[in-house]
């Protein structure tokens, strides 16, 4: 991988380089990926950027799940909360014919996603646009048929504005599905981790707070489960798979830099210790 790219990356947190600069090292960064796999990446297929572009537990089985229990179908227009470089949007928007509009605080995410959706051809079924999720006034009331947010709660500190932000701009009736690593039993101390460097830094809170949020915005809450275990088993087997190969196939992790074994192993602590929960909660708009 471009080592130019990786410098640059682990610089953007700390503030040393522009979001346009951070937005092209991470093109560099894909397209370097693509390159040595011999592929264009004006012509990559959704399956060979899968590994690069959903920065997720799962990856691609998740977002197959999550659509099915969303029911998306064609002209449906779905909201992304932290949508960051569109890859389920891209699978989503090809698989059920649906709209995807996302959001993410990171313009260099949304920056580089828009490159790539023009790469493929998704320009007029996606757009992802930079913003906070609790203030969402650009979108008038019941603007979505449906709404998901991967791994977003714990980076936002107003959770029941975030929650009544999101019932405002779906339309009655329609589903939302938060996907979120939450508190567990005790506190959690294993920092740093990708969302935050030490503890003041992070919003983490438990399942019963996120519900009673959601709850209180008029969401109806339909199911939850929790996928701590096989969270667990997915990341220390992609950490091993990853760091234990002579050739190893790049991942969502490649954009966390030398850091990557440390941010992931502290989730993976996380959960073994009973500190973090991985859910997945599906509720339906009152």
């Amino acid at each position: 991988l471009n080592l130019e790219a990786s410098s640059l990356l682990a610089h953007a947190g700390q503030g040393l380089i522009s979001p346009s600069d951070e937005k092209q090292s991470i093109i560099q960064l894909i397209a370097s990926a693509l390159r040595k796999k011999h592929i264009i990446p004006g012509h990559a297929t959704l399956h060979q950027l899968e590994q690069m572009d959903e920065l997720h537990f799962f990856g691609r089985e998740a977002v197959v799940e999550l659509s099915n229990l969303l029911g998306l179908v064609e002209n449906m227009h779905l909201l992304d909360v932290g949508s960051g470089l569109g890859g389920p949007a891209r699978w989503l928007a090809s698989d059920s014919g649906c709209r995807v509009t996302g959001i993410d605080i990171n313009k260099a995410y949304c920056d580089a996603g828009t490159e790539i959706n023009q790469w493929m051809g998704f320009s007029d079924q996606i757009e992802l646009l930079q913003g906070d999720a609790t203030e969402l006034g650009r979108f008038s009331a019941s603007s979505f048929d449906a709404a998901w947010a991967l791994h977003v709660s714990m980076t936002i500190k107003d959770k029941l504005r975030y929650s009544l932000e999101l019932a405002r701009v779906l339309k009655p009736g329609g589903k939302f599905v938060s996907y979120d690593i939450v508190r567990g039993t005790i506190g959690f101390t294993h920092y740093p981790v990708p969302w935050a460097n030490k503890a003041s830094e992070s919003h983490l809170i438990q399942l019963e707070e996120l519900i009673g949020h959601l709850e209180q915005a008029g969401f109806e809450v339909i199911s939850v489960e929790d996928k701590t275990l096989q969270g667990l088993v997915h990341l220390t087997s992609s950490l091993v798979r990853r760091f234990c190969s002579s050739t190893p196939e790049p991942g969502p992790y490649f954009f966390l830099g030398k850091k990557a074994v440390t941010l992931l192993g502290n989730i993976a602590r996380g959960l073994a210790d009973e500190q973090l929960s991985l859910v997945c909660v599906i509720c339906r708009r009152l």
